[in-house]
């Protein structure tokens, strides 16, 4: 018994050692920080009771992008009835749109933007952004002079609120940057 297991262990050793698995072994071991990282968000999901829900929704998208690849999406909106022609009706325009965004690359750039907005630090400051424009909109807005605006850094809301601006400037730059490279 002890021969067999032993036997079945040189033989996944061989396999593993072989130059095809090692390159790719290598790459899964590049990827583990990833990996960690895409579990720690699916347990995450799973705690919170939305993991089902966003493998639903994520499994009616592929069915849709696969639609729009394949050419089939007229078919499909057909076959889901004359009933409904109105709703289809209504929705062509997006659906157009989503699939110009889509050959575009523009589709993809948005899904990143809502990855993005699933972290509720991210979400935190725009909403302190979009209060701060609220606020602002119905407020007088005088123009700044040079005094002023020396007298305002005394204000630890003000200091604070241009250190945040100086940051997302910095990074800004960099995306920029990568952008034009």
């Amino acid at each position: 018994m002890a021969e067999e297991a032993s036997q079945v262990e040189q033989q996944l050793l061989d396999t593993l050692i072989k130059p095809e698995n090692l390159k790719t072994l290598a790459k899964i071991l590049d990827a583990l920080p990833s990996i960690e990282k895409l579990m720690e968000k699916l347990n995450e999901l799973d705690r919170k009771g939305q993991l089902d829900t966003l493998l639903k929704g994520l499994n009616e998208l592929v069915f849709i992008v696969d639609l729009i690849e394949n050419g089939d999406l007229v078919q499909a909106l057909v076959n889901f009835g004359m009933d409904q022609l109105n709703t289809v009706q209504a929705l062509w325009p997006l659906l157009e749109k989503l699939q110009k965004m889509q050959e575009s690359g523009v589709l993809e750039k948005l899904y990143n933007i809502l990855d993005l907005l699933s972290d509720p630090k991210i979400v935190d400051k725009l909403n302190v952004i979009v209060s701060a424009v609220a606020k602002t909109a119905t407020s007088e807005v005088k123009p700044a002079s040079y005094t002023s605006v020396l007298t305002a850094l005394r204000d630890k809301d003000i200091a604070l609120a241009l250190g945040f601006l100086l940051t997302l400037a910095k990074e800004m730059g960099k995306g920029l940057k990568q952008g034009s490279s």
